[in-house]
């Protein structure tokens, strides 16, 4: 559901024609690396992040890191390696309330709404409610996530447990407030999942959040 509404024309294609536009795959270069492309940086980013918070030392993490060959060798792996450790360590005391906060146990999901089946599990929760942790900048993409799976925790989610979502990102932090008709909107967006299986739905992430945005700040002006 999510890939959908990234994307609508391109689920269309793949999932009903089985079409797939394969992206054109660079070669491997033969020379050594004294870069570290924005992908790599990225993905080192992403996973040094993640060891932080289940409390993995950083020493152990640069040396997989380096025998994984992401990480440039010498002194170069080593200063991108220090610069990104400080990012990251800013990033976990960003979210450092909602670890102290406790976890909560995950949410099984299996439910029937829209002529849809439903069905998998809800990792990522806290006592303030559901944490998306996304270390790089803000993407349309990831409010879309962060919106239907809030939808589903609203209406699945135990009577003790709070209903609040978070996403937060390197460059911005977004709260999603209890939506009581929680289940009401996901139908509404499961039609439109099943419309945009028969013809090309007239979704464009980007351009409606560029809209939607600028229409509310306008009428809040």
């Amino acid at each position: 559901l999510v890939r959908f509404f990234n994307n609508p024309a391109k689920y269309l294609i793949q999932k009903r024609f089985g079409i797939k536009l394969e992206e054109m795959q660079l070669l491997s270069d033969e020379r050594e690396n004294f870069d570290l492309p924005p992908l790599e940086r990225y993905l080192i980013g992403q996973n040094l992040v993640k060891n932080l918070v289940s409390g993995a030392t950083l020493n152990d993490f640069k040396s997989i890191q380096k025998a994984s060959g992401q990480l440039p060798h010498g002194n170069v792996g080593d200063y991108y390696y220090a610069e990104m450790t400080i990012e990251a360590q800013q990033f976990i005391g960003q979210i450092e309330k909602f670890s102290a906060a406790g976890s909560r146990d995950s949410i099984t999901i299996d439910l029937d709404a829209a002529g849809f089946h439903l069905h998998g599990r809800l990792l990522s929760l806290s006592a303030l409610g559901y944490i998306h942790l996304r270390y790089a900048r803000r993407r349309v993409k990831d409010l879309l996530k962060a919106w239907i799976h809030h939808l589903i925790y609203c209406h699945a989610a135990p009577a003790d447990y709070e209903r609040s979502s978070y996403l937060i990102c390197k460059d911005s932090a977004v709260q999603f407030e209890p939506v009581s008709d929680s289940l009401s909107i996901l139908k509404d967006l499961l039609k439109l999942f099943w419309q945009g299986l028969e013809k090309p739905l007239h979704f464009f992430p980007k351009s409606s959040f560029e809209y939607a945005d600028r229409l509310l700040k306008k009428s809040a002006g």
